[in-house]
Order: C-alpha cells, then sequence, then structure tokens
C-alpha cells in the first residue's frame, strides 16, 4: 500500500525523534544525507524480500549484428526479467543464462528488438528540495526516520538506547 511522504516530514520526525526539533547544528544537509542513505538500504530490503514486480522499469534494446555488448539505463539495478520481442501483441521469454554458459554465447545475427524488465535505483533526495516525496510502503518511511534519528543521536553522542528499540521492532 503506498504510503507518500516527503523530505520535509522524514527531516521533521528524524528531528522530533531525537529531540533537536530546534538545533541549528543539525542541517537539512546532514539529514538528506541520512534520509538517502536509509532509503536505499531500505529499497534494497524491499527488493530482495518483496515481490519483484513492486519496483520495476523497463526499456527496449534493439540488437546489432555481431554485437554483444549494450548499454543499459543509468536507472538499472538489478535485472528481472528479459523478453524478445516477436510482434506488438507477442513476447518470448529469454532463459537467464547459466554461470558456465556465459563465455559461450553468440553475438546476435541482426537486429532484434529485446525488452529488459529491471529493479531501478532510488532517486536521491536534494536538500534543496524538501517537496520532493517517495512511497514510503505501508509504514516503511517511519524506519527511514527512526535510523535518519539514530544518526542525529549519534553525531549529538546522545543514548541511543531508546531509539534502538523502536528500530529493532
Amino acid at each position: 500500500m503506498a504510503r507518500t511522504v516527503s523530505l520535509q516530514q522524514l527531516w521533521d520526525r528524524a528531528r522530533f525523534l531525537s529531540d533537536t526539533i530546534n538545533d541549528p547544528n543539525i542541517t537539512p544537509e546532514m539529514l538528506t544525507a541520512s534520509a538517502n542513505q536509509h532509503r536505499t538500504e531500505l529499497e534494497d530490503i524491499l527488493a530482495e524480500s518483496g515481490p519483484p514486480e513492486y519496483s520495476v522499469s523497463s526499456t527496449t534494446v534493439t540488437t546489432i549484428a555481431g554485437t554483444t555488448s549494450y548499454a543499459l539505463p543509468a536507472t538499472f539495478r538489478s535485472l528481472l526479467e528479459v523478453y524478445s520481442v516477436v510482434s506488438p501483441t507477442e513476447m518470448r521469454w529469454v532463459r537467464q543464462m547459466r554461470h558456465g554458459e556465459r563465455a559461450r554465447y553468440q553475438a546476435p545475427q541482426g537486429a532484434y528488438s529485446v525488452e529488459v524488465s529491471f529493479t531501478p535505483t532510488v532517486a536521491l533526495f536534494v536538500s534543496t528540495s524538501p517537496t520532493t516525496t517517495f512511497d514510503g510502503v505501508s509504514g516503511w518511511d517511519d524506519l527511514v526516520a527512526s535510523l535518519m534519528a539514530r544518526d542525529v543521536m549519534i553525531r549529538r553522542e546522545a543514548s541511543i538506547q531508546e531509539i534502538s528499540i523502536v528500530i529493532a521492532e
């Protein structure tokens, strides 16, 4: 279930949890770096444990005769599926190569359309855009905010015992 959360909301929750609401030493840049780190970690966990279709992107590659290497989008994180496009209404799944087979494949002999489905990388927050949002995925944004608060507390050399209990839960 989607739960849209802004960077500003993450900042506010992290400041509240770390009891630093009015602390000028806790900068938006510091909080944003922490948010990006923990959001990326969360996305990795969700990508590995959840249904791969939850966060999926795709791109179409047209092969070139004799060419074996093709550029993938900058947002490419991990491969999900590859399909050969037979017609506008038909695609065929391309079997994944096993480890030992990778050195034995041949370059395509012509131009073929191939659709690549993949898990994208996380779009990072920028501290100058606090209204930017992301999908907190059924409340997982609370974990990100708690981890951000822990980072702030470590920086301030405060006890992290209570926030560690919240994180563990």
